[in-house]
């Protein structure tokens, strides 16, 4: 006697993974045979590489924005650095400002 496989042990969408909001129309039948089976789990693994791209590419795009949104606030600090006559001392980012009067002083 040969049997079909039972994917989720029986045909309710709790017990085939659905949720019951809405994702019962991709759940599959019973397959009828391997070719099916090896179809719905090819078409899963494809859904899943696309939704995975898509978060991936959405991520990047978040990253860029926030690699611009830090370059703005970089010039934007720069700016108001040099408004008030502030220099940053030798060494870049994170080291001691210096005023326009503590440069005279230091002369």
């Amino acid at each position: 006697m040969s049997e079909s496989p039972n994917v989720g042990g029986n045909n309710t969408p709790a017990a085939e993974g659905g949720s019951g909001s809405g994702e019962d129309s991709h759940l599959m039948q019973e397959p009828k045979n391997v070719q099916e089976l090896t179809n719905y789990i090819q078409t899963m693994l494809q859904q899943m590489q696309d939704r995975f791209q898509t978060m991936s590419d959405q991520i990047i795009s978040r990253i860029d924005d926030m690699g611009t949104r830090i370059d703005d606030i970089e010039e934007d600090v720069n700016g108001l650095m040099t408004q008030t006559g502030a220099v940053v001392a030798p060494g870049g980012a994170g080291s001691e400002l210096i005023s326009d009067q503590q440069q005279q002083s230091q002369k």
